[in-house]
């Protein structure tokens, strides 16, 4: 089995390394690795870091694009693994067992996607990294799509026969083509998502999706854009009331995991 890792990238010098350190640091034990790093021509010396850290698994491209899913979909094409992943390069994989927990699910069952859970992660001003709260995918899964919810993007595994079902991510919706692609999956295909109650990714807050108010509202906007685009039902008021329950989970969550740069 080989699993390719896809990761786009435009003036990130400060995060690129963790990221490209948790995938390249991976036990291996029965598969091998593909790793793709879509640059978007960056300025910062970004491209410098990738190429200190790059190995003979890395495949590394450095051009303008579009935004981030017309540079993921660069990478989905020159992807030639069964599976294919996505980390941000603002994120990092939570330990050196990830890949090999999702190689053993696929190996073990015949699934499509394998859907896992994420922890989200901010800094403090001395860099120390703390959990805020636990992306559950499982409560994503089997949830009617008008709520706009879906499993974490980068904690998705995804058969590479998806793809090519499914097709590539909608560079009309700026921030929510994962979600659209994740509809277009679930509407008229059957495939068979399995999900696993292990953490394989810690996300980064201020991304894109959930920098600000107005960052939401966009949010929001595609993802009924999106829904009405398959004649499904939705309105603001579901899928605003998401992110209540979103804050709910936040508020009386207890036991955040632990987590840190393992591989410093």
């Amino acid at each position: 089995m080989k699993i390719s890792v896809i990761t786009v990238v435009w003036n990130r010098k400060n995060s690129i390394e963790k990221a490209m350190r948790s995938v390249l640091l991976q036990n291996r034990n029965g598969w091998s690795l593909e790793y793709i790093i879509i640059d978007g021509a960056s300025t910062d010396g970004t491209l410098n870091k990738i190429q200190e850290c790059a190995t003979e698994d890395c495949f590394v491209v450095s051009e303008p694009d579009s935004g981030i899913y017309d540079a993921l979909n660069k990478g989905v094409k020159f992807a030639t693994g069964d599976i294919v992943a996505v980390l941000h390069s603002d994120d990092f994989y939570i330990d050196a067992q990830v890949l090999n927990k999702v190689a053993r699910v696929f190996n073990t069952r015949n699934a499509d996607v394998v859907c896992t859970d994420a922890v989200f992660f901010s800094k403090n001003v001395q860099g120390r990294v703390r959990s805020i709260r636990t992306y559950g995918s499982s409560s994503f899964i089997n949830r009617i799509l008008c709520l706009g919810g879906m499993p974490a993007h980068p904690g998705m595994f995804i058969r590479r026969e998806v793809y090519n079902s499914v097709g590539f991510y909608n560079p009309i919706y700026r921030i929510c083509s994962d979600f659209d692609f994740y509809k277009r999956m679930r509407i008229g295909h059957k495939f068979d998502l399995s999900y696993q109650p292990f953490i394989t990714v810690c996300m980064a807050t201020g991304g894109v999706s959930t920098a600000s108010i107005s960052s939401k509202r966009q949010v929001v906007k595609e993802k009924i854009l999106s829904l009405e685009d398959s004649n499904i039902n939705t309105s603001f008021l579901f899928l605003y009331i998401r992110y209540a329950y979103l804050k709910i989970c936040h508020l009386i969550e207890i036991n955040k995991p632990k987590i840190k740069f393992w591989f410093e």
